[in-house]
């Protein structure tokens, strides 16, 4: 297989013409548009000369103005050289150097001195002035020094911490027509980690002003990502499209901060497998202008997101007691879709448990607070762009295993008399409607017409009673009076025990239980199973409603 793509390749050089050669001054006028962040800043050289087979580039400086305040940063020089292959390498040196520059308008201006070291650099620039590519390997880039001018400025911060980067690979393509950008990355591992004293009450110069901030205090930090990638591109055009496919293997990050006269407050968050992508091809302008004309132009957005295993906990130490909380959820992913097919939201989790103890405060009858939740799920689909033929929706909702602490249950039954049992809720409803208006005109009062709607399953089970239902009904809208026929099938379970247990413990009067009897009398009819009501409705074309038989309306 790699003999025949090698003579494949081969066979094509040959049958074409020759790709020019990538030029020195090409490639750095590319890495000048870059720095510059196509515009956004002014980029130059601190100096340069030829050699023979390249340039060599002294240094850069960025500069941002913005609002008469001005400031700049400088970035270590880099050679060139160019390839018998005709490609372009770009050398680093070893140790890189950043200066960060303030305004020079500030009273007491300090310019932060930053040096990474680079550890197996490559980077290798090919292909021709309209369509280039970079492919850039290193095995570590680390922050080595970190310095400032006046050099006390450093001193109360008491600083100390790494920031590193391992086994990295990109590969980076830029087109002219259509004009393109392209990121492919790669990454083992990303260290980070801080500790140091940052004051209270700092004073930033922000536009030649002086702008007061309230530190953290004491903080100590560190963060770790493995098994990064990503993949980056953008297309400009009158609607740009941006796309992003990002995953992590795994992440940790802890954090603790001694804040003085507030406490000492600690996190820790952590997870695998997350992955986020998305598809836009949107004008901002367009949307906030005009959205119901955008979306029907064929713009939209679509993105998924999804994680393993992922759990937070804090701790604080604060004046009025310890406090403490954790979550943790087993996996969970979410999507989201928005074009002229309509909205489309799905998401699911596992099983989530949530914990939260606080101090002891007066009036406060429970000190922890808590719940676990089994399974959960959404779906919604709705259209958005009005159409002369029926469009689908649905709603579908699905909480099941709902649990709560026993704290929150003591409050109202600390003889356990009501049964515990974990709260299942669902909601799965399906049809589809006639969109006649713009539904978000303000205007609007009833955009739907010849409405069918199915409930394939309603369920809520509580405290030992279960109501469930099912039916379907269609319509149509008539003036401001929506109008439908159909059926509803209702059955309860469990109701009149609970009544019956609520009455006893005093939570609910005799009197208050008697008319809720007589309510569900009206609407339902003993069914064959002990303790069980059930219940037929119907809705006539005539507006009439009729209930076990019995017209109610």
């Amino acid at each position: 297989m790699k003999t025949s793509r090698f003579v494949a390749a081969a066979t094509v050089l040959c049958a074409t013409p020759a790709v020019a050669d990538l030029t020195a001054e090409e490639v750095l006028a590319d890495h000048l548009n870059l720095l510059s962040g196509y515009g956004l800043l002014e980029v130059s050289t601190t100096g340069m000369r030829e050699t023979p087979d390249g340039l060599t580039v002294d240094g850069f400086t960025l500069t941002l103005v913005e609002d008469d305040s001005e400031g700049e940063i400088l970035l270590g020089g880099m050679e060139l050289t160019e390839l018998a292959d005709g490609s372009v390498r770009i050398d680093y040196p070893e140790d890189f150097p950043i200066t960060i520059g303030p305004d020079r308008d500030l009273e007491e201006p300090v310019t932060l001195f930053l040096t990474f070291e680079l550890a197996g650099m490559s980077h290798v620039v090919s292909g021709d002035d309209g369509e280039l590519e970079h492919e850039i390997d290193f095995e570590a880039i680390s922050l080595s020094e970190i310095a400032a001018d006046p050099s006390d400025t450093l001193d109360e911060f008491e600083t100390e911490g790494i920031f590193a980067l391992e086994g990295g690979q990109a590969t980076i393509n830029f087109s002219d027509d259509p004009a393109s950008r392209s990121v492919a990355v790669t990454l083992e591992k990303l260290e980070s980690a801080f500790k140091g004293t940052i004051p209270t009450e700092v004073d930033l110069g922000v536009n030649s002003s002086t702008t007061e901030y309230e530190g953290p205090g004491n903080v100590d930090m560190a963060m770790t990502l493995g098994d990064l990638g990503a993949v980056v591109g953008f297309i400009d055009s009158d609607v740009p499209r941006h796309t992003l496919d990002l995953s992590i293997g795994d992440m940790e990050w802890r954090q603790d901060m001694d804040i003085p006269d507030e406490g000492d407050i600690a996190f820790d968050l952590g997870g695998e497998d997350f992955r986020l992508n998305y598809d836009v091809s949107l004008s901002i302008e367009d949307f906030e202008n005009d959205f119901p004309g955008a979306i029907a132009a064929g713009q939209y957005a679509r993105g998924e997101a999804s994680a393993g295993r992922f759990g937070y906990t804090f701790e604080g130490d604060l004046p009025e007691g310890p406090m403490a909380g954790s979550t943790s959820t087993d996996g969970s992913d979410v999507r989201l879709s928005l074009d002229k097919t309509g909205i489309r939201y799905e998401g699911t989790a596992g099983l989530t448990e949530a914990l939260i103890s606080v101090p002891a405060i007066p009036d406060m009858p429970f000190t922890e607070i808590g719940y676990t939740v089994a399974e959960t799920a959404m779906e919604l689909i709705f259209p958005l762009l009005p159409s002369d033929e029926p469009q689908d929706f649905r709603l579908f909702l699905s909480v099941l295993g709902l649990e709560t602490e026993e704290d929150i249950w003591n409050l109202f039954d600390p003889a356990a008399q009501i049964p515990r049992d974990a709260i299942d809720l669902v909601i799965d409803l399906e049809g589809s409607a006639l969109l006649t208006q713009d539904p978000f005109d303000p205007e609007t009062d009833v955009p739907l017409s010849e409405a069918e709607a199915r409930l394939n399953d309603f369920r809520l089970r509580i405290a030992g009673a279960e109501l469930t239902g099912n039916g379907e009904i269609s319509g149509t809208a008539a003036g401001d009076m929506p109008q439908g026929e159909g059926r509803l099938e209702m059955a309860l379970t469990g109701a009149n025990t609970l009544l019956d247990t609520l009455v006893a413990m005093g939570l609910v009067p005799d009197d208050q239980a008697m008319g809720a009897r007589m309510m569900l009398s009206l609407f339902a009819r003993p069914g064959n199973g002990p303790d069980t009501l059930v219940s037929t409705i119907e809705l006539n074309a005539d507006g009439s409603i009729i209930a076990n038989g019995q017209r109610i309306k």
